[in-house]
């Protein structure tokens, strides 16, 4: 064998490694990507999972959750807290949507969860409208438009 053949097989080897260097780095760049599509689903579903939580154990929430008349300053700052954590777990859900990190079946279940959640307490609804007037920047958001 010549020189010539030597270098052509060589140049063959050389681009089928290079092919199948590029074929693993696709695998673990699509690994990956599944797996920040978890982590941001898993801790989506902490945030609410926290709000639940407290609803469970927290007997002053639930109190000021169902109050149908008038709240006090204290009752009007403590659920205001609680749907802080709810709007950000909402304002979350939405910007993992855009960036893609979120699935279309778990996006539809959030979007649906706060038509349930304002008709669940409807005491929520005044804070979540303060809670918008002092972020306005996610009132046009998607998530939001199922309150208006």
């Amino acid at each position: 064998m010549d020189w010539n053949a030597a270098g052509a097989i060589g140049e063959i080897l050389g681009a089928v490694a290079v092919f199948l260097t590029l074929l693993y780095l696709a695998a673990q760049i699509r690994q990956t990507n599944r797996m920040s599509r978890f982590e941001t689903t898993r801790e989506i579903m902490a945030q609410f999972n926290a709000c639940n939580r407290l609803i469970a154990t927290d007997s002053a929430i639930r109190e000021v959750l169902l109050k149908s008349g008038e709240l006090s300053v204290a009752e009007s700052e403590q659920l205001y807290s609680y749907v802080d954590m709810y709007c950000n777990a909402w304002s979350t859900s939405q910007m993992a949507f855009d960036q893609g990190l979120l699935d279309e079946a778990l996006w539809a279940g959030v979007i649906k969860d706060v038509g349930i959640q304002m008709k669940r307490w409807p005491s929520m609804r005044k804070s979540v409208e303060r809670w918008l007037s002092n972020y306005p920047d996610f009132r046009d958001s998607e998530i939001f438009r199922v309150i208006s």
